[in-house]
Formats: C-alpha cells, structure tokens, sequence
C-alpha cells in the first residue's frame, strides 16, 4: 500500500485517518485549487485581420492594443498629407520637331518651365542613310548588266523614292511610276537599290557591310508564304495528321534502333564472357567428345535394333505391339 501512496504522491495518513484510499485523497480536494484571474475580454481593432489579432499576447493588458487603434499609433493607414506647395503651371504652346523639314508649327499642352526645351521626340527619328551619286559616276560604274534594262531616269526616280520614304520598299513599290516606266515587282526595286549601293561602296571606299540581295529566293519565300496562308481547314487537318503519323514513326524508329544497340552490346559481352572462360584443354575436350558423339551416331544409323513389346500378365491385344 505504502508503494501505490508513493507513486501517487500521497502523503501517508495521519493515525487519526482511516487506512482507506479516497477519491480526495487520490484526485485532490477542490478546496485546495486556486481559482484563475479570468483575463479581460479585449475587442480586435477595426482594421486588424482575424489572423494577426489571435497571435497577441494580452499577459500585461489590452494596453498595447488600444495603442494601435487610436491614429496617432499608426497601425491605421493614415491619410496621405498633401503638399501645400504652389501647383506647377501647363500652358498651350507652339512646337516645330526638328526632324521635319516642312517647317510645320503644332501646339501641344507642356509645362511652362519646358517651353523653350527642343522637343523630346525627334531624337528618336534617325533617317535611312541612302546612297546617292553624281552623273560621272553612273555613266562610270552603276550602268545596268544584269539584263533588267535598267535606265538612268529609272534609277534616279528608284533613288527619290528611297530618299521620301526612307527606304520603306512597300511604300516605294506602291509609289512606283508604272506609267512612264516598265512594271517591275518589289524584288526588282529592292535588287536594283542594293546592287547601286555596293557599287558606290566598291568605288568609294567606304567602311559599309555590303548586302547581297537575292530576288529570287525572296520571291519563292513569299510564294510559299502565300500557299501556306491559302490553305483549306481539311489541308491543315490533314498536315497535323501527318505530323502525328511522323511523329509516332520517328519513335519507332528511335525504340528499334535502341533495342539493336541493346542488342549488339548482349551479344559483345556474351561473347567477351565466353573467351574468357575458355580453356585450351576444354576446347580440345569438347572436339574429342564432338568427334566420338558423331561416331556414336554413324555406328547407330548402319545396325538398326528392332525391339519387341515384353508380355506383360493379362490380357493384352496383338495391336499393342
């Protein structure tokens, strides 16, 4: 009994106390409790999420809390606090962008400070460096032998056009004077363009790349461009079902290959394998015993044994035999 007092942590009994075990004596007497400070109910400030006011510990009061919620504490966002200062004026004023050269005025809203600014936008304006040149130098070097029968007029209206519209040779191609002039394609425009402009740099000198123009191929690219966007919704089903077929083909082709090489690696080592275990003496064994297995079965096919069934006791049939 004095064990079970021990590990139950009970005092033993006094004389005057019964020898029994109680349910007090085991549990404890509420008597001895003492009761708990209920802790003050404080209300979660408007604005705080659910989530960061049950991570607050309240030990030392709602103090802390009520802190956060007034303004002055700054948990709340407070009002932005607008400058005082003078708002800066914007008038409607006359600009001219340098990049043109027609002398046009517009008008713009723009702060009265930056009006005698330049205008911001004209340095992203940067012109096509077009290649001209004089008369000696045509009758010199830039004669057509292509066979295109490309005039001098011709030439110097292609050479305007590129100098207007900055080398934009759907623009050229559209401005292009069909009238007083042969129907040439864009190709042609562009190759004669490129074929004048590697001259000059030949003759001149010049550090410049030189860009060679193929008429033909861009021609073909855009020929093919224009099938390909022609085509009928069942083409372009049929083109992916083929491109799936293709596709489960090229995957065959890589697993059967693979299996191959599998394959040839199985048999290298097996064959490795087998030299390696392979002895002289056994190989000259194992032609011994090939030679007397083949004299065995010659000396069986010249006798041949013809053997009788044995009779055994009851009744057995003539064409059991």
């Amino acid at each position: 009994m004095a064990d079970v007092r021990d590990i139950l942590e009970i005092n033993n009994a006094t004389p005057t106390e019964s020898s029994t075990l109680t349910k007090e004596a085991i549990v404890g007497s509420a008597k001895g409790k003492k009761s708990s400070k209920s802790l003050p109910v404080v209300k979660r400030p408007e604005g705080m999420n659910r989530e960061v006011f049950a991570l607050l510990n309240f030990e030392k009061g709602p103090q802390d809390v009520e802190d956060m919620s007034k303004p002055s504490g700054g948990y709340k966002q407070v009002k932005a606090k607008l400058g005082r200062s003078r708002v800066r004026r914007w008038c409607w004023a006359p600009f001219a962008n340098p990049a043109r050269t027609d002398g046009a005025c517009l008008y713009h809203w723009r702060r009265t400070a930056d009006v005698a600014k330049p205008y911001p936008f004209s340095k992203f304006n940067v012109p096509a460096k077009v290649f001209t040149y004089t008369p000696e130098e045509y009758e010199q070097y830039l004669h057509d032998d292509t066979g295109s029968n490309w005039t001098k007029e011709e030439t110097d209206h292609l050479i305007g056009l590129c100098k207007t519209f900055h080398l934009q040779f759907v623009v050229i191609y559209d401005r292009f004077d069909g009238d007083r002039f042969p129907n040439r394609t864009m190709e042609d425009l562009i190759e004669r363009y490129y074929d004048v402009r590697n001259r000059l740099i030949k003759v001149r000198a010049l550090d410049e790349n030189v860009f060679i123009f193929d008429a033909a191929h861009e021609a073909s690219r855009k020929s093919q461009l224009e099938k390909l966007y022609n085509r009928t919704p069942d083409e372009v089903k049929e083109e992916e079902m083929l491109m799936v077929e293709l596709k489960a083909i090229e995957a065959q082709r890589k697993e059967r290959v693979k299996g191959q090489e599998g394959l040839a690696r199985l048999m290298i080592a097996s064959d490795k394998k087998d030299s390696r275990h392979v002895t002289p003496g056994r190989k000259s064994l194992k032609k011994k015993s090939q030679k007397k297995k083949g004299e065995h079965s010659q000396a069986s096919s010249d006798t041949t044994i013809i053997k009788f069934p044995e009779k055994s006791s009851g009744v057995w049939l003539r064409s059991s035999r």
